[in-house]
């Protein structure tokens, strides 16, 4: 948008000028390291080497920064300054004033106005302009392969010395314009990500995702309910050319031939396998019959289960609606597929609830909680909903054949998740502390407990 340019055009102007740069001009750029031979020289204006490479408005410098900076400081007082924080007694103050604060190049340099390092020490001592890697949160097989959905919370947060701060990426991503006529453009590419959906569409799901962490899940959930759709579609046809006796010569030619003895027919229920499992052999020929090549379905997909926090519902419950029609649909599961935790809604009850499982997975949906992490301070979060379906997830994972995905930040939520998982299988699967932490580590050897989080 034009104020979106305007603001990057000041901090462009705040930066060159000083500098004594013309952010229009033009250097030789070659690329390599001091003492080892360079490539080969290309021509790039210096308003791109700003952009397309120095944070300057985003991340905080390092100590080197200043190390270098104050070799251009005219005025003494900032010379010796720069100098104190470069060194080691400076070092505690340097923090207190640059990273707790989060200052930036600009407001270095704003704070600094007589130091005008060159262009070519600014490209050695700014940090570099890091890419932002983001989970898609959109199935291809649901919406097409041009289509690629985010979700981008806006960073937002005050400094100990009440300074706003926001974040680089997700500002600019936020005043993008999505008027007719007036898109804005943005550079991104794909690159292959750690947690892959299970190719067979009968494999239930456990996600675990708090805040924008639910965002792979969302791509999950969407490829299985295009193979719902899929079979759907594929059942409709099938009915057509059964009232209408068409069919394909091979099937027509089928007909005539001996038919095998019919195989049982899997329960309608999709949870019903949680309180009567078929024998080895019938579960095993009831898979074979189920899957298909290509990883299609030919009954309804194994249950899912999502575990979602966020501080409120009514703020931050992302995709709220979508989760909902699933459950309806049958994508997650009916009857708990949906369990929430919002910790500002609500708190732990006096005494944490030892119901069993099944008998809670009759309410129709879960109730509030948080995002997260864990913690006795009375809020609500994913770690305390996963221990209170205790019971059914132990039963998708040592019988089920169920897989974990657990995506979020990478602060505390992790490990809270690992120890609500041990946990439930110390409790249910009769195992002590060492047996269960060693059951969750086999599930990490085999594929079946995944984690992707971000600083």
């Amino acid at each position: 948008g034009e104020g979106d340019a305007e603001g990057q055009q000041q901090q462009e102007q705040q930066l060159g000028v000083p500098a004594g740069l013309h952010l229009d001009g033009a250097v030789m750029v070659a690329a390599g390291t001091p003492g080892s031979e360079r490539g080969p020289a290309v021509i790039a204006r210096v308003r791109s080497l700003v952009q397309g490479c120095l944070d300057i408005g985003g991340a905080s410098p390092r100590r080197y920064f200043f190390q270098v900076l104050r070799h251009f400081a005219d005025l003494e007082r900032e010379r010796e300054r720069l100098s104190y924080f470069a060194t080691a007694e400076g070092r505690d103050d340097l923090y207190r004033y640059n990273q707790r604060e989060g200052r930036t190049v600009l407001e270095v340099l704003s704070d600094f106005p007589s130091a005008t390092p060159p262009l070519d020490r600014l490209l050695e001592a700014a940090p570099p302009l890091r890419p932002r890697l983001f989970s898609v949160a959109s199935s291809q097989r649901l919406r097409g392969p041009a289509a690629a959905h985010l979700l981008v919370a806006l960073v937002s947060y005050e400094t100990p010395l009440r300074r706003l701060k926001t974040g680089l990426c997700s500002a600019y991503l936020g005043k993008l314009s999505t008027q007719e006529g007036r898109e804005d453009l943005v550079a991104v590419w794909t690159e292959r990500g750690s947690m892959k959906l299970p190719r067979s569409p009968e494999t239930p799901l456990i996600l675990v995702g708090p805040g924008t962490g639910v965002a792979p899940f969302r791509a999950f959930l969407e490829d299985r309910y295009a193979a719902l759709l899929e079979l759907q579609g594929g059942r409709d046809e099938t009915t057509q050319q059964q009232r209408t006796g068409q069919g394909s010569p091979r099937e027509q030619d089928d007909q005539d031939a001996p038919q095998p003895p019919q195989l049982p027919q899997p329960p309608l229920n999709d949870n019903q396998h949680l309180t009567q499992q078929p024998s080895r052999p019938q579960a095993e020929q009831q898979q074979h019959e189920q899957r298909s090549p290509i990883g299609g379905l030919s009954s309804r997909p194994a249950p899912c289960y999502l575990f979602f926090g966020c501080r409120s519902r009514e703020a931050d419950f992302y995709y709220r609606e979508q989760w909902e029609q699933y459950m309806q649909e049958g994508v997650l599961d009916p009857r708990c597929g949906l369990i929430t935790a919002f910790s500002r809604d609500s708190v732990k009850p006096a005494a944490a609830p030892a119901a069993e499982a099944d008998a809670m997975a009759t309410e129709a949906v879960a109730a509030a909680g948080s995002s997260g992490g864990g913690g006795d301070s009375g809020k609500i979060y994913v770690t305390y909903r996963i221990r209170e379906y205790g019971a059914l997830l132990w039963r998708q994972l040592s019988e089920g054949g169920a897989v974990v995905f657990v995506s979020g930040s990478a602060k505390r939520m992790p490990e809270g998740v690992a120890a609500a998982f041990t946990d439930i299988a110390a409790q249910y699967g009769g195992l002590d502390p060492a047996g269960a932490a060693a059951f969750i580590r086999q599930l990490q050897l085999k594929g079946r407990y995944h984690v992707e989080t971000w600083a």
